[in-house]
């Protein structure tokens, strides 16, 4: 064998192994990101306008999003919980880019109702109804405790 073509197998069984190890180090920091949980079947919206994936799956390791796509498509750990939403609809988190936070008690608007806790409150209420950002107008000073 010429030495040029020593040089190329060479060259090809270094770059080789360095990507065997990327892939090895790239698989080993998904594994230690946090657990990972699947969940699968849901028709999702991604909000790109794209449009929506009928039966997805939606892989999120620790608090991140890592894969999405069509079910048999995306790979995940075995050791992954998979939660079946067949029937559901995923969609990106809601804002709410004008709202009155915290200034209602029952079905009554007070401006005494504005306290650390009902502010609370009315947050872990907007995030049941999918609102993951808010903008809160009005106010604008400490709440009471």
């Amino acid at each position: 064998m010429s030495k040029h073509w020593a040089l190329i197998v060479r060259s090809f069984v270094r770059f080789l192994l360095a990507f065997l190890v990327a892939i090895v180090a790239s698989a080993a920091a998904q594994e230690t990101g946090g657990p990972t949980t699947v969940f699968d079947g849901a028709r999702l919206i991604d909000g790109t306008g794209a449009a929506a994936i009928a039966k997805s799956v939606l892989v999120i390791q620790g608090d991140q999003i890592i894969a999405v796509g069509k079910h048999g498509k995306v790979h995940y750990p075995k050791s992954a919980r998979v939660i079946d939403v067949q029937g559901k609809t995923i969609v990106p988190g809601l804002i709410n880019a004008h709202g009155h936070l915290g200034l209602v008690v029952g079905a009554a608007q007070r401006a005494d109702a504005y306290t650390a806790v009902n502010v609370e409150s009315a947050l872990l209420q907007y995030e049941q109804y999918g609102v993951t950002s808010m903008l809160s107008l009005g106010l604008n000073r400490r709440p009471a405790l």
